[in-house]
């Protein structure tokens, strides 16, 4: 499986980062370059500080970051895997703080 450029964006441009927390999307873009398939993993988003320490960890199970309409056409992804050469695109919802300088994403497979 392969992570495709992590994007982050914020919901309100003209605000920024002014709040105490900023409610944001994080596109994610992952691709099975397996010839199998493979079991979706799991996300784990590290968001970081200006210095690269670790503010916050925020983790992600399959269930909870494939998206909805994939889980539905596909009731048995977690058993059977993401098909060989299958890209899913999700944004997921996550919150900044004001002190939020960048972002690491680690695919988990347990």
């Amino acid at each position: 499986m392969e992570n495709q450029f992590p994007q982050l964006s914020l919901e309100n441009v003209r605000e920024g980062l002014k709040g105490a927390v900023n409610p944001s999307t994080l596109q994610v873009e992952i691709q099975n370059r397996l010839a199998i398939a493979a079991l979706a993993p799991n996300l784990e988003i590290s968001l970081t500080d200006a210095e690269e320490s670790e503010i916050k960890s925020l983790q992600f199970t399959p269930a909870e970051w494939i998206p909805t309409t994939r889980q539905e056409s596909h009731p048995d992804f977690l058993k059977r895997g993401i098909p060989s050469g299958e890209i899913i695109q999700v944004e997921l919802p996550i919150s900044l703080t004001q002190n939020t300088a960048g972002y690491r994403v680690r695919v988990l497979y347990s």
